[in-house]
């Protein structure tokens, strides 16, 4: 199942599948290591469209919320 990263339930892990956005955008969240095919697990999310907290590898990255919204995960 294919959802975005704030749509994701606290503790589930999938692979990036896509990132919504520009060429800015793919590439700034790239850097941090979010790339399609990436494993990723969503920690914590905050209430009130706030960050969302999330571990690439062994880095743990606070994603803002818009960004959040562009980075579409497969759900395991």
């Amino acid at each position: 199942m294919k959802v975005d990263l704030v749509c994701m339930e606290d503790g589930a892990a999938g692979l990036v599948s896509d990132l919504d956005g520009g060429e800015f955008f793919s590439e700034k969240i790239g850097n941090m290591g979010i790339v399609p095919g990436a494993s990723i697990k969503k920690i914590t999310g905050h209430f009130m469209r706030g960050p969302v907290l999330i571990k690439v590898k062994d880095t743990e990255i606070a994603v803002g919320y818009g960004m959040a919204k562009k980075i579409i995960v497969e759900v395991d």
